[in-house]
């Protein structure tokens, strides 16, 4: 006489569940990342907007120190619209941008002041030489920590906030800015 044949355990059918169920979810994702525009991340939400621009202090680049001092602090340029860009030497649509918020700065410097905020650096270095390479004028500082990217919700880099006088969140744009778009929120501040 044969041994009965084993039954196979009903865990194993769940498992097989589970595992096909999870392969189907990241095909989805997959087949929306295929098909989302990269370019459009402004559909993606920030809390923050109508909301007090979380505070900070950062350092300075060291070319920066003499008009504005060591450290840039938030609180101390109330009263004032800000365009606030977070950025890094190692991404590419940041390297696109810069001369666009560069040129802004030299049209509107007198009524919005722009700040750039480095994070997520791999070399201070790095970051130094973007910054010389394009002659940018408006401060920016350095979030070693990464604590100002996490405070203000970054989804990626670039991201732009657009503060207005009473220190409240206009507007983020996640992605590289256009002229178009930097040019329409900035008269939104000035309004």
């Amino acid at each position: 006489m044969s041994a009965p044949a084993k039954e196979r355990p009903a865990g194993g059918a769940r498992r097989l569940a589970w595992v096909l169920l999870g392969v189907a979810a990241l095909a989805a994702l997959l087949t929306f990342g295929l098909f989302r525009d990269p370019t459009r991340r402004d559909d993606i939400p920030s809390a923050l907007i109508e909301s007090p621009a979380p505070a900070f202090t950062m350092p300075l680049f060291a070319r920066y120190t003499d008009p504005y001092g060591p450290t840039f602090d938030l609180a101390d340029y109330r009263g004032t619209p800000i365009v606030l860009n977070f950025w890094a030497s190692w991404c590419g649509p940041c390297r696109v941008e810069m001369p666009i918020l560069e040129a802004s700065w030299q049209e509107y410097g007198d009524e919005v002041l722009f700040v750039g905020v480095n994070t997520q650096e791999r070399s201070q270095r790095g970051a130094q030489e973007l910054l010389d390479e394009f002659s940018i004028s408006y401060p920016n500082g350095l979030d070693a920590d990464n604590r100002i990217n996490i405070d203000y919700g970054l989804f990626g880099l670039p991201e732009t906030f657009f503060i207005r006088a009473d220190g409240t969140l206009s507007y983020r744009h996640a992605g590289e800015i256009s002229r178009e778009t930097l040019d329409a929120q900035i008269r939104a501040l000035l309004e």
